[in-house]
């Protein structure tokens, strides 16, 4: 019977570790979604506010989510770059509202994800408009 508890308990610790990962993985991508537009946004920044070691949560995120932290806040932010290009605003004012440290970089990940530059992709709604 002994060794019946202590197998139970170990699943109902198991599983409650399991579903506090998945919590702290859903708020690693919460922060994303709603800062990604920070400039500082990063694994080690993320972790750092939820209390955690940015290997840890960069494994929690990747089983949870099958993407790295990077990756997630690559697309968060190349995303909301296509919304903002789409209405108009200039490349330089997109790479900045979008958390890029500069047009250059912001135009490769944007390469990267996209498979054109922002300009392109701009010319591109342009003329379907």
């Amino acid at each position: 019977i002994r060794d019946r508890i202590i197998g139970i308990a170990g699943m109902i610790c198991s599983s409650a570790e399991k579903a506090s990962d998945r919590k702290i993985a859903e708020r690693a991508v919460k922060i994303i979604e709603s800062e990604y537009s920070n400039v500082n946004l990063s694994c080690s920044e993320l972790a750092e506010r939820l209390q955690v070691n940015p290997q840890y949560l960069s494994r929690l995120v990747k089983s949870s989510y099958s993407k790295g932290i990077p990756e997630l806040i690559s697309e968060r932010r190349i995303s909301e770059a296509k919304q903002m290009l789409k209405f108009g605003m200039k490349v330089e004012r997109v790479a900045e509202c979008t958390g890029f440290s500069n047009t250059r970089n912001f135009r490769r990940v944007f390469i990267k994800y996209v498979g054109m530059t922002p300009k392109e992709y701009k010319s591109g709604i342009t003329e379907e408009m």
